[in-house]
C-alpha cells in the first residue's frame, strides 16, 4: 500500500515505490489496483499495538560436490498487529473496527506516530468485544490486523 504522488488525468507514482529494478518490475508486467480513501476514523483510546511476525525466512541448501550448507532468503513470515483499545462502544474507532472486521475485506490502516511520520498498513481486521476486567484497570477490547502486505512508512 502506497500514498499516490502527482496524479495526473492517467499516470499515478506510487511514493516509496522504487520501480528501478527491472528485474523485479518489468516494463508492461505490472497489475494492481488503486483504491483513493476519502476519509480515515480514528480510531481513539488506543491502549498498546504490538505486531508479531516479519521474520524473515531462509532456504538452506547445499550440492553434492559441496561439504557446507548455504543459505539464501525467501520471504518472511505472515506478519500481525494487535490493538488494544478502551472498552467504549459508543466511539466512532470502536463502531468502525466491528464493522469491517464483520466485512472481512481487506482494509486500510493508518497509524500516526508522535514524530508525525505514518505507516500504512493493509489488512483484514478481526475484533473481540469481549472486555478484559481486572480490578484497578481499565476494562479494553482487543483486535487483530492480519496484514496482505509489507507496511510502508513515510516521514510525514
Amino acid at each position: 500500500m502506497y500514498r499516490v504522488k502527482s496524479p495526473t488525468g492517467t499516470t499515478v507514482v506510487a511514493e516509496g515505490l522504487d520501480t528501478t529494478l527491472t528485474a523485479l518490475y518489468p516494463a508492461g508486467t505490472g497489475a494492481g489496483s488503486i483504491r483513493k480513501i476519502n476519509s480515515w476514523t480514528q480510531i481513539t483510546q488506543m491502549m498498546g499495538c504490538t505486531s508479531s511476525g516479519g521474520e524473515p525466512q531462509y532456504q538452506t541448501y547445499s550440492f553434492m560436490e559441496q561439504d557446507f550448507d548455504s543459505q539464501i532468503p525467501t520471504t518472511t513470515s505472515a506478519q500481525s498487529l494487535a490493538l488494544e483499545i478502551a472498552d467504549d462502544p459508543a466511539l466512532a474507532g470502536y463502531q468502525a473496527l466491528r464493522t469491517i472486521a464483520q466485512t472481512r475485506s481487506t482494509t486500510a490502516m493508518r497509524g500516526t506516530l508522535p514524530s508525525g511520520s505514518l505507516i500504512l498498513y493493509n489488512g483484514i481486521f478481526a475484533f473481540d468485544e469481549t472486555p478484559s476486567m481486572t480490578k484497578g484497570n481499565l476494562m479494553s477490547v482487543k483486535a487483530g490486523v492480519a496484514l496482505q502486505g509489507r507496511p510502508v512508512r513515510y516521514a510525514s
